[in-house]
């Protein structure tokens, strides 16, 4: 009988494990099925040597359509030795070798393969044919093995709290680690062309699911932001109907990749990538899905790579809702916390409201260190009423004139020159120019004058009857941004869009909802807006004046974000070329945002470049020496 007994015991035992067994090999095999590999082999290899076998002190010379083709690693301590090496000499010598290897390649065409030696006989067997076409295919790819390997430390911030949100969501957890791709879980990474945290969302995406303002960024909040990018994603997914599609939908759009499917026909992203003719889907869309498997496979296997990491503890906090309007040094002072902890627990917080020239806005969800919350509103009681505030702090500005110069400024306003550099991240020797428009410190009270920026085309000329009075506006041609505008609500204006503007935009500094100008304007849904495009704003909710600083706003937060990772290091004069336009300057070869290459070129007309036509280039690096 104990035998009988313990032979189905052991039966039993058995039968459960082979169960488990096959229930993880489905679990594995459904895992795989939701993040396909094949046929992207070699792409998610190359991915995985950048992030954990070359560093940031490296630099990868390889082909761009066969990535097994490495021509040259760079080593620039070996290099430059002992130098403090700067962003200009990496460039400079990244650039020179790109070339050699340019002009081997093409070489190749032409010459008797028995006779080759040395590097083009290497390259020739690396290449073996299409050789013109590889010549324009070399290009460059700075290791990422340290800032990944610091990606995973961070991580332990924030991974807890952002797979708890991908399940809420019911999403694959394995998206989580996005932020290894995009940011390297840096929250307060910051691109060249304004997108920002750790999921990197745009101003124009993030918009739609978050907060951004002057006062406040939700994109530089890690849990915000995952939330967010949950949404994006599971938007992508149930348009696209797979994973790979909608990865490569959050870096390239949906849009974008509605298009390529129709394009190609099919749903896999290898027919995609090999298929899709379009000039936008350049090489960084092409391998956004290979650079999430290849950090998947790490992150699941971090120890392989890097050994032991000394993660992060989870960050915890308490929230409180303020009130009021309410500067941050009220905060400091009655709860007790510095400057710098309310910083690091509220990344979200824009810096003009950690400097005090803004407030803390009404209803902020304030993170407070965790066991602080069952007495906050004990401790905001404290608070004398005087320190309270019903409405937001106004933004001082100045438009710099022809003339100009910071001593000038600090004087008529009553200033100093270090306040003017400081508030306004002015840096080469205090350079400004004629149009730039920088904010006056807020307890100065001296004479003010009004800035000019993005124009407001017409006055305000009636009260809003529903009539078309654009004919109107156009005939009147009073196209100054100030002085003569109407305070009062109620009026109809015209705007002329400018870069990095939407409808949505419009509607929020209006306080319309987002249809109300679309009818105005009778515009469609889903229809966009083009630079240079005019469009009717109603002024019911606000005043002209209200609409002008949040614009302003709008566009210095965008100026004051960029400058506060990157400087103009110097200037070129180039010619604009047969078929190129100013996008193609912008994002494929210079590398800079519109509105930086539009603030050294103000008397071009960017959109209607002619070939041969110069223009001066501002160089941009970053303060760390990244690029």
């Amino acid at each position: 009988m104990k035998k009988r007994f313990r032979f189905v015991l052991c039966f039993v035992l058995i039968c459960q494990f082979v169960i488990i067994s096959r229930g993880e090999g489905k679990e594995a095999l459904y895992r795989k099925e939701l993040f396909p590999v094949d046929g992207l082999e070699k792409q998610v290899n190359f991915w995985k040597k950048i992030y954990t076998q070359y560093t940031t002190d490296q630099a990868v010379i390889h082909d761009t359509k066969n990535l097994d083709i490495i021509y040259e690693v760079i080593d620039f301590k070996k290099v430059f030795g002992d130098v403090k090496i700067t962003e200009k000499m990496k460039r400079r010598l990244t650039k020179k070798i790109k070339k050699r290897y340019r002009n081997i390649v093409s070489g190749l065409a032409k010459e008797d393969p028995d006779n080759l030696k040395g590097d083009a006989k290497r390259v020739y067997e690396l290449v073996k044919r299409d050789f013109r076409k590889a010549a324009r295919n070399i290009r460059a790819q700075i290791g990422q093995r340290d800032r990944f390997e610091e990606g995973l430390r961070l991580s332990g911030l924030y991974a807890d709290k952002m797979k708890e949100i991908f399940r809420e969501f019911n999403l694959p957890e394995e998206l989580t680690v996005l932020p290894h791709v995009e940011s390297s879980f840096q929250f307060n990474a910051y691109s060249k062309f304004g997108a920002a945290g750790i999921w990197q969302f745009t101003r124009s995406t993030g918009r739609l699911f978050m907060r951004i303002n002057y006062e406040v960024d939700e994109r530089r909040d890690p849990i915000l932001s995952s939330a967010a990018a949950a949404k994006l994603l599971k938007m992508n997914y149930k348009a696209l109907g797979n994973w790979p599609l909608a990865v490569t939908a959050y870096n390239h759009g949906l849009s974008g990749m509605k298009r390529a499917r129709r394009q190609v026909g099919s749903d896999k992203i290898v027919d995609v990538i090999n298929g899709y003719n379009s000039y936008i889907f350049g090489f960084a869309s092409e391998n956004f899905y290979a650079e999430f498997l290849a950090a998947l496979e790490i992150v699941k296997n971090y120890k392989k790579y890097f050994g032991d990491i000394d993660f992060k503890d989870p960050i915890q906090y308490d929230i409180f809702a303020i009130p009021d309007y309410i500067t941050i040094s009220a905060i400091t002072k009655y709860f007790n916390i510095s400057k710098e902890e309310i910083a690091f627990l509220n990344p979200a917080l824009r810096r003009p409201v950690l400097s005090s020239q803004k407030l803390i806005p009404k209803g902020f969800k304030l993170h407070i260190p965790r066991g602080e919350g069952n007495k906050a509103s004990r401790l905001y009681a404290r608070i004398p009423k005087e320190e309270k505030h019903k409405n937001q702090k106004r933004t001082e500005w100045y438009s710099v004139r022809r003339g100009d110069t910071l001593i000038k400024i600090a004087r008529r306003f009553d200033t100093s020159v270090a306040s003017l550099e400081g508030l306004n991240r002015i840096a080469n020797s205090g350079y400004i120019f004629s149009g730039q428009v920088l904010r006056i410190p807020y307890e100065i009270k001296s004479g003010r004058h009004k800035v000019s920026g993005p124009k407001l085309i017409s006055n305000v000329v009636k009260k809003d009857t529903g009539k078309d009075t654009v004919s109107s506006f156009l005939s009147s041609k009073k196209e100054e941004y100030g002085g003569h505008v109407d305070k009062k609500k109620g009026g109809i204006g015209l705007i002329e869009v400018e870069h990095d503007e939407t409808l949505g935009h419009y509607a929020d500094w209006l306080k319309l909802p987002t249809q109300t100008v679309r009818d105005l304007n009778g515009l469609r849904y889903g229809q966009h807006i083009k630079i240079g495009q005019k469009i009717k704003l109603s002024f019911v909710k606000v005043t002209p004046e209200e609409f002008k600083e949040k614009r302003r706003e709008h566009y210095k937060g965008i100026e004051e974000d960029f400058f506060s990772k990157y400087f103009v290091e110097n200037t070129i004069i180039t010619t604009v070329g047969a078929g190129q336009t100013v996008w193609n300057l912008c994002r494929e070869i210079y590398d800079i945002p519109y509105w930086l290459l539009k603030k050294y070129n103000q008397d071009k007309n960017l959109l209607k470049l002619a070939r041969g036509e110069s223009l001066v280039i501002p160089i941009a690096s970053t303060f760390s020496g990244e690029r």
